[in-house]
């Protein structure tokens, strides 16, 4: 009899934690809710701009969006430390040649495993972007290398992917919403850019999205670690 409640008990257990790190998350965000969303329409622009570069663009919006993540990582901290946080944590991804690069390069192997995943029939992409969804707050926090990183990230997520791989979706459902004004437009308009109109509600929506991805990244880093026995304390 045991046996029949176990899938049950473990489905349960999944939403809880599933629900209580989106509450945290939402937390967070309202409580340095004016530097969260200044941060994330500079990511914003900054990944916009390093787009528009010629040939190498998209790779260049790609990997800064390590270091610009790690600000994310650290203003979370300080949130979670019950501590206000400001400029020194959302720009410490830019203090020292040495972080940027290793988060840029760890930023271009998560996006780069995950394409690969989802160009190989989607389930793959979602399960990547599961299994590396810590990586940045590994690295981060604990100092690994890029290849340490996405091992530590797998470790810590295998037993919770079920929920990860549920927050994963949640996030690219939202993207995809978000973007669907502006995809349409592109597809029917017979060459015609989108105007400002259509790609506002775009813009709107990532400015916020790009912190609240960080902030669960980092929470979720933070409840991994707990599974195993450590605290924030010791990050």
């Amino acid at each position: 009899m045991q046996e029949q409640f176990r899938p049950r008990q473990a489905s349960r257990s999944s939403l809880v934690f599933l629900g209580t790190l989106l509450r945290q998350s939402f937390e967070t965000w309202t409580l340095e809710s004016g530097w969260f969303l200044f941060y994330g329409f500079f990511m914003l622009m900054a990944g916009a701009a390093l787009g528009q570069i010629p040939v190498a663009g998209l790779v260049l919006a790609l990997a800064v969006e390590g270091p610009l993540a790690v600000g994310l990582v650290m203003a979370t901290r300080r949130v979670a430390l019950h501590e206000r946080t400001g400029p020194e944590d959302l720009f410490a991804g830019f203090r020292g040649m040495a972080l940027a690069t290793s988060t840029g390069m760890l930023a271009l192997s998560v996006a780069g495993l995950s394409l690969l995943g989802f160009v190989a029939l989607i389930v793959p992409g979602l399960l990547a972007a599961a299994f590396f969804s810590v990586a940045l707050p590994v690295m981060v926090l604990e100092g690994c290398g890029v290849l340490e990183s996405l091992k530590r990230s797998a470790r810590l997520v295998k037993p919770r992917l079920a929920p990860i791989l549920l927050i994963m979706l949640g996030f690219g459902l939202l993207e995809l919403l978000l973007a669907l004004p502006t995809l349409r437009t592109l597809l029917n308009g017979a060459g015609g850019e989108p105007d400002t109109m259509q790609t506002l509600p775009f813009m709107l929506g990532m400015g916020l999205l790009g912190p609240l991805q960080g902030i669960v990244s980092t929470l979720l880093y933070m409840h991994l670690r707990e599974d195993n026995g450590q605290t924030l304390a010791q990050g």
